[in-house]
């Protein structure tokens, strides 16, 4: 109740900065660290999110933004948005692909109300500052103290990972940039995928058009803007409103998707997709390491070549 009271503060404040136009986002690399002190707004806001946060001493080093988070960033990745489930097994499969392993301590601290539902992850070390760093879902990345993320948003520290040998990019990381490259959408599929959405009933379209502003809306809310888990933009009567279309408005829900930061709209694709064979999973498999904007892109694909 807390988070979802806070929301309009987090939406009228500009704290969480939706972009402007769809399939254009910043581009960052691990590094180029930012380091500021919280704004008064921010302070007050990110108190109330999280109550035992000192918000004098926290350093942001990063700006609000929907295309990574904070197991993404764990991993050193800024230009994707990474969730290979919500169990504890699914953080182990991720993070065992670069040499981690759980441990009673270690550089990596692991979050969730329990071990069935896992909420978060943060990282320490060097280029993280002397304390710990979170991405916080969509809204920004922060230097803290470990317990002070503690509460209903996250839960609490699980367990850690630690190396448990020298690793280097696992060998699917590679093949997930290759896979990336192969998925851009050529000329052709930019012609049928248009042809589709004309096919659509104006009428429906316009229908969509407007339930799927509201809904979009809606990720800016703080219980879903600080979640990592992207089935969180669920939550919401104007995501029920739009499911309720039913499949008829695949087509149009296929054209968001080939949009570079309209990844969460697969959440939508798969609740209104019938056909199993046409929804990608990625959570066992070492693609998950190319984000929802990977599975969005595949997606795209195997619709278009059904």
């Amino acid at each position: 109740m807390l988070l979802q009271l806070l929301s309009l503060v987090l939406v009228l404040s500009g704290l969480l900065a939706m972009p402007a136009t769809p399939g254009k986002s910043a581009t960052y690399t691990r590094g180029d660290n930012m380091a500021r002190a919280m704004t008064p707004t921010e302070k007050t806001t990110y108190k109330g999110l999280f109550p035992k946060l000192d918000t004098d001493a926290a350093v942001v080093t990063d700006e609000a933004t929907p295309v990574y988070n904070c197991l993404a960033w764990t991993l050193g990745f800024t230009d994707r948005w990474i969730w290979p489930g919500e169990n504890a097994a699914d953080f182990d499969r991720l993070y065992g692909q670069y040499g981690f392993q759980r441990a009673n301590n270690g550089p990596i601290a692991a979050w969730g109300q329990s071990q069935s539902q896992m909420t978060h992850g943060c990282i320490s070390g060097k280029g993280h500052g002397p304390r710990w760093e979170s991405k916080l879902g969509q809204l920004l990345r922060i230097q803290h103290g470990l317990s002070e993320l503690e509460g209903a948003a996250y839960g609490k520290v699980q367990f850690f990972y630690d190396k448990s040998q020298l690793a280097a990019v696992p060998p699917g990381a590679n093949r997930v940039a290759t896979l990336m490259d192969e998925l851009r959408l050529t000329d052709a599929d930019i012609k049928t995928l248009a042809a589709e959405t004309n096919d659509v009933v104006p009428a429906l379209r316009k229908r969509f058009e407007k339930l799927y502003a509201a809904w979009r809306k809606t990720w800016a809310r703080a219980d879903i803007a600080l979640s990592s888990d992207p089935s969180a933009v669920r939550h919401s009567a104007e995501y029920l409103a739009l499911a309720a279309l039913g499949p008829q408005i695949i087509p149009l829900i296929v054209e968001r998707l080939s949009k570079e930061d309209e990844f969460f709209a697969l959440q939508l694709y798969d609740a209104v997709q019938e056909n199993p064979a046409l929804i990608i999973s990625l959570h066992s498999d070492e693609r998950v390491l190319g984000g929802e904007q990977l599975r969005a892109m595949e997606t795209v694909k195997r619709y278009l070549a059904r």
